[in-house]
Parts: C-alpha cells; structure tokens; sequence
C-alpha cells in the first residue's frame, strides 16, 4: 500500500495508527466473506470506507451528521464511489439487525461518551453487536485513557475537557460480556507522546517491543477484533 493511499486511509498520525490496521489485515480471513456488507461509524472523511470498499465490501458510510459532502471525494478518487452509500447514523441506536459482516470504527467512542456519558458507549458496543451477522466482525482502534503520564499531557488538548477515554478494564468487560470471541491489544506508549509524526515514526518500532511489555491499561490506545 503506497503511502499517500495509507494516509488517505487512516488520515492522521499514519506511523502509530496504521498498525492497528495492519493488524486486522492479518486478523480476519477476509477471503471468506462473499459479496460483504460493512458499515463504518464515525467514519468524518470516510478512509476505512474506502479500506473495506478496495476489500470489495458494500459500505455503508456514517457519522452522526451524514458525511457524503466530506467523504464522496476521497471515494470518487480512488473510483469506490459505487460500493460506498451514506448515512446519518446515532452509533446509540442504529437501525439494522444482524445485517452486516464487519462493523469498524476508529477514534469514536470517546466522542459518543463525552462529559462522563459511559452508558452511551456501553449502547453502542451493544448496538454493534446487534446489527453485526452471525460469526460477524468488529474492528475496533481507540484513543485511550493510557497511563498517568497520557493523562497530564493531554489536559492541553480542546478537547480533552469532554471526551471521555475508555480504559482497557472498561473496554474488556464490555466487549467480554457481548461478543464470543475478542481480542485487544494495545500500542503508542512513547510515541503518542510525540506531537510531530516524523519523531512518532522512529518511536513505534520501539513501541513494537513495548507493547510485550507495558501493562494494557497503560496504553493510549487499544485496538483488536470482537466476532459476534
């Protein structure tokens, strides 16, 4: 995958976050799925869209405000445009049952639990599960609340005053409690760190080896697979 296809992709922060994508390359026998349907939650400019739709997914593309007018342009560049359709969709409540066979989001829970409204995430991992098929996947990367150290340098962040990071405990019992089979794993202990993505790229090989060793709740950001 050439680079500026990678950024596309995942849209910022390509070193650290690409690797959660790599990781679901490897993680799910995608050669099994026949004529697939995918929905991407949050999907802002819509680049996993346009991952799954290169996968020969029909997507269906949403955010809470419809994103056709930011997304469609990235589609039509790289010509997914007619596996790709777009929605208004509350992550809280989506209106599909047992519909879909991949379900991905990256970076959107904290947003849809801001200002301490856990029980909005909690409807959404359950909300997931039921628009997923049977033996059906959710893909998921997640900014986390990480280790004391995440915490404090982020307290400059705008945002940071509302959203609301979901920490592995949290992450783990709910998704345990749902889906049959899961994994979570966790990356970015140094080169979260780094505001700058030249430095974060010579931090993640390292952060490779770190992620053997440093406990998952202190990472800033968790990502894996839950099969219905």
């Amino acid at each position: 995958m050439k680079n500026k296809e990678l950024k596309d992709i995942i849209q910022w922060q390509v070193h650290l976050w690409k690797i959660p994508l790599l990781y679901w390359e490897k993680s799910i026998a995608w050669e099994k799925f026949e004529q697939p349907n995918a929905l991407e939650i949050g999907a802002r400019e819509g680049g996993l869209s346009l991952w799954l739709s290169q996968k020969n997914f029909n997507v269906v593309c949403s955010d809470l405000q419809n994103p056709e007018n930011i997304a469609n342009p990235l589609h039509k560049k790289y010509n997914v445009q007619d596996k790709i359709i777009y929605a208004s969709i509350d992550a809280t409540n989506i209106p599909y049952e047992n519909h879909f066979d991949i379900i991905i989001l990256k970076s959107v829970l904290g947003g849809i639990g801001s200002n301490h409204q856990s029980e909005k995430q909690i409807k959404t991992i359950k909300e997931i599960y039921k628009a997923l098929k049977p033996s059906g996947y959710f893909l998921f990367a997640e900014n986390a609340k990480g280790s004391l150290v995440h915490q404090i340098l982020r307290k400059s962040k705008k945002w940071n005053a509302y959203w609301n990071y979901p920490t592995y405990d949290f992450m783990k019992q709910h998704i345990s409690a749902t889906f049959k089979n899961y994994e979570i794993k966790g990356v970015g202990f140094c080169s979260s760190l780094l505001p700058i993505d030249h430095f974060q790229k010579i931090f993640v090989p390292i952060d490779k080896v770190l992620s053997n060793i440093v406990p998952l709740s202190y990472q800033p950001i968790l990502y894996g697979f839950a099969q219905k």
